[in-house]
């Protein structure tokens, strides 16, 4: 966000109600890799969050973190990692 100049990026609207969220995340989330060498991914991100839904944002957020950490096969990453959500 703002670290290249002149960078010109796709925008949407969408509308959201009460209990939506957007989830904000650094690219060393989704580029994990696991010891294949495979990478978390965007689909790795959808289907942690799809499989906690009925969470709170809280426990969300933790459970995601999780299934980062398990698909690494450990807790410490080789790249930063950020998630921040804004909940409706």
């Amino acid at each position: 966000m703002g670290l290249i100049p002149n960078a010109q990026f796709k925008t949407s609207e969408a509308k959201l109600a009460p209990g939506d969220f957007l989830l904000f995340f650094t690219d060393g989330v989704i580029e994990v890799e696991d010891k294949a060498g495979h990478d978390f991914g965007v689909e790795g991100l959808r289907q942690s969050i799809r499989s906690n839904l009925d969470q709170p944002i809280e426990s969300l957020l933790k459970a995601i973190i999780s299934d980062v950490y398990n698909f690494a096969g450990s807790t410490v990453l080789t790249d930063d990692a950020c998630l921040v959500v804004a909940e409706v």
